[in-house]
């Protein structure tokens, strides 16, 4: 390949990593904001505590090997592994989705609209997992633009058909109901279409099975897992201790934490082989630069989120939910503040895995869970909404501190290996 096609690539990848990922951070902002509107906030604060449940199981269902995926297929493993992998993980999370909404309807004795709106938002998290195989190889192939345009082009149709049917009927199920079938049918269409123009030809025998792979990314999963379990402990506490209205509220002043997390992700995944291909080759001065280049890029980038959430923040997130937010100010400060840690720990986490480290970076994630899950149900119970921020950031900065503390450690014992 010459290098002005190379070149060209590589500006797509980045370019089409950018745009899904605003839409990644976007998706739940625009659908609360809608059914903040159109609904009112009890409705909001279902969605919010809807997309923490999906966010949670679609963990179970991509099993934290994405990036595994990408450094190791077609080294060890070929696209037929992922792939029947895969459709198991994504089969035990249709099947845990269903006994969640069936644990609800035993509780509740009739399908309520908390639980049915869990189960549809859930199945859309479902598509993105099964989807998420393909982006992956594609990823692995130097092709991220690919997998990043399916990802945008679906959820662009699954938000407008979701604010459409909400805007005639003002049924956030039947909504999620329809935003899901789009979000199926078009899926396996743009799935279908790029199969066999990108992977048909790269499929065949697998020179390691499902076992081991299993074995090798089973950290990965349950580390995704506590991962996402961490970020939305506030928002459990809240569901037993609070309300949907609170729930809503909470869910409005914390949407932005995610913008600090998803631009450094804008910035390393494009560079993630780049990551793998150091440490491997034992490039262990420049693999260390490259992660000291991205920490500034990470304080920046939480720098300028402080900056605009302390004079725009709560004016805009009032504006964009139809309801004043002004006196949330600090906590917006705090979330957003908090998020950078998050942002620390998450980026590490992905670097233990480019230095197969996935099992320290699961015992990390139990440990800080289990600490923020005491925590933060605490400070909720004695404080409220007030709590609950003052509990993630704690969790955060514990979180980021541990990782950071364990990168250390890694990295000065690879280079005393060298010696």
């Amino acid at each position: 390949m010459n290098r002005s096609k190379t070149e060209s690539i590589y500006r797509k990848n980045v370019i089409w990593n950018i745009i899904a990922g605003i839409i990644n951070a976007a998706e739940a902002v625009i659908i609360v904001a809608v059914v903040s509107r159109i609904n009112g906030l009890k409705e909001a604060g279902i969605l919010t505590f809807a997309f923490s449940v999906a966010n949670l199981l679609m963990t179970v269902g991509k099993f934290g090997i994405r990036n595994y995926q990408v450094v190791h297929e077609n080294e060890e493993y070929t696209f037929k592994v992922f792939f029947n992998f895969r459709i198991i993980t994504v089969g035990i999370m249709v099947l845990s989705t269903i006994i969640y909404f069936l644990y609800n309807l035993g509780i509740y004795n009739d399908i309520n609209q908390k639980s049915s709106c869990v189960f549809w938002v859930c199945m859309w998290y479902a598509v993105e997992a099964f989807e998420d195989v393909f982006a992956g190889s594609y990823q692995a192939r130097g092709r991220l633009d690919i997998g990043s345009k399916i990802f945008s082009i679906r959820w662009v149709l699954t938000l407008l058909v979701f604010i459409v049917v909400d805007f005639v009927s003002k049924d956030i199920v039947k909504s999620a109901i329809w935003g899901f079938v789009v979000c199926f049918i078009s899926g396996t269409i743009f799935i279908i279409y790029t199969y066999f123009r990108y992977i048909d030809n790269n499929v065949g025998d697998s020179r390691k099975g499902m076992d081991k792979l299993f074995k090798e990314s089973v950290f990965l999963c349950i580390a995704s897992y506590l991962y996402i379990y961490i970020t939305n402990i506030p928002k459990y506490a809240i569901n037993t201790y609070l309300g949907d209205e609170m729930q809503a509220v909470y869910g409005y002043i914390s949407m932005p934490v995610f913008v600090v997390t998803l631009l450094n992700s804008f910035i390393y995944r494009p560079q993630y082989v780049l990551y793998s291909m150091e440490w491997k080759e034992h490039k262990i001065q420049q693999f260390s630069y490259r992660i000291v280049r991205q920490m500034f890029v990470l304080i920046t980038i939480v720098l300028i989120c402080l900056f605009g959430g302390f004079f725009l923040g709560t004016s805009v997130l009032s504006i964009l939910y139809h309801k004043d937010l002004n006196a949330y100010k600090i906590h917006l400060l705090e979330t957003l503040l908090a998020s950078g840690f998050l942002a620390v720990g998450g980026f590490l986490a992905n670097i233990f895995t480019v230095m197969n480290k996935q099992k320290k970076a699961m015992l990390i994630y139990l440990g800080v869970s289990l600490a923020g899950r005491f925590i933060i149900y605490k400070m909720v119970q004695w404080f409220q909404l007030e709590g609950a921020v003052w509990g993630y950031m704690i969790t955060m900065i514990l979180l980021a501190l541990v990782f950071g503390i364990a990168y250390i450690i890694i990295l000065r014992k690879a280079r005393h290996d060298r010696l």
